[in-house]
């Protein structure tokens, strides 16, 4: 039943977080660390739902996390100053964000000793709901 209860709360944390934003002076607050808050978060909603899935918590958030800051400055910066549409880069960030979460299930070391698999539908939905807690924190 926590299963299926998990991905809505999380839904309804970003809910939250878009719907009353957290409104800091500029000078309190140094700019360039939102971004990272975003991802780490982002890692952790997503390490959350993965724990459910029979992966281990702690080596998910910092491979999720290594991969998110990657990704976020090697791809995403990029492709903004390339003029792409916000709507497209968010959607090959979702499926690049799948695609990391996939091969992440196959190392060994993440998994717990009744792991299952992690099945594509489950990858795309827990990178959605990820990309949109981090969205929800940058806008």
């Amino acid at each position: 039943m926590m299963k299926y209860l998990s991905p809505l709360l999380i839904l309804l944390a970003g809910g939250c977080a878009l719907a009353n934003p957290i409104a800091a002076p500029p000078q309190s607050f140094p700019r360039e660390l939102l971004p990272v808050i975003a991802l780490i978060s982002e890692s952790l909603a997503d390490s959350i739902l993965l724990n459910f899935l029979k992966l281990r918590f702690l080596p998910i958030v910092l491979v999720l996390t290594l991969a998110n800051v990657l990704v976020y400055y090697f791809i995403f910066i990029p492709m903004m100053m390339n003029s792409v549409e916000m709507l497209w880069a968010e959607a090959m960030i979702v499926a690049i964000d799948a695609a990391i979460i996939q091969i992440a299930s196959y190392i060994y070391i993440l998994q717990r000793e009744e792991f299952n698999g992690v099945k594509v539908y489950y990858s795309l939905l827990i990178a959605l709901i990820g990309n949109v807690i981090s969205w929800a924190i940058l806008h």
